[in-house]
């Protein structure tokens, strides 16, 4: 009897059906799991690259008020390596994608104190570049400079609310390559479902659909703000 009993005893393993049910669950389970995750991420994303993109542009706004109302100068293009004087500080040119950025050397670095601020989260580069955003063109004195461009009084904006300040620039498939949005050339980055985090003049920060609406996003108006490349 006693041996019986001990055969009937479950040694606790589990058989090859059981295994494969498990499994089978797990991976419905991921299945249904991962698409939250990756949609949780993106929000994730959009929302700390809002949050960056509008403190950027409330520091521009700072500056301005102890500046006589001007942004603070912006360099742009392989004139801007290594130039003293814009809202960051250019490294590297970017010729065919990110460049490289220093904001601590930047005007606008004392105002913030964070080079974080300058990166998009969504930006696949910016650990390598440091920066993401670019400053609209169109907010800059035409005909402008090369290298280092001064930008018009805030007050002579007509459109504050319509008119961005900073967003995420792409270059290639990569970030911003010199922090500087040509209006005639350069391309916004649609890293947030098709959308670019962007703020604006009148200090507002949103995800903005862009594709199909550069005239209405960048120049803000019908008619556009370079109404030729100066160079």
């Amino acid at each position: 009897m006693k041996d019986c009993a001990n055969s009937k005893i479950n040694n606790g393993g589990f058989t090859l059906i059981e295994l494969l049910v498990v499994i089978a669950i797990i991976g419905i389970l991921a299945a249904l799991l991962f698409p939250v995750f990756a949609r949780a991420k993106a929000a994730a994303q959009s929302a700390t690259s809002i949050s960056n993109v509008r403190q950027l542009v409330m520091a521009s706004l700072m500056y301005a008020e102890s500046s006589d109302d001007r942004l603070p100068l912006v360099t742009e293009g392989p004139f801007s390596e290594g130039l003293a004087g814009g809202y960051t500080m250019v490294l590297e040119f970017g010729q065919s994608g990110s460049g490289r950025f220093d904001p601590a050397q930047g005007s606008l670095y004392p105002y913030v104190k964070s080079g974080g601020i300058y990166g998009s989260a969504a930006d696949p580069t910016v650990r390598e570049s440091r920066q993401s955003f670019a400053m609209n063109g169109c907010l800059a004195e035409f005909p402008p400079q090369r290298g280092i461009l001064a930008n018009r009084a805030l007050t002579t904006t007509e459109q504050p609310s319509r008119q961005f300040m900073f967003g995420e620039e792409l270059c290639g498939r990569e970030g911003t390559n010199d922090g500087f949005f040509h209006p005639l050339y350069d391309e916004l980055a649609t890293w947030h479902n098709n959308r670019n985090a962007m703020a604006f003049v009148d200090g507002h920060a949103k995800l903005t659909l862009v594709e199909g609406r550069y005239p209405e996003v960048v120049d803000a108006s019908d008619t556009p703000c370079w109404p030729s490349d100066p160079w």
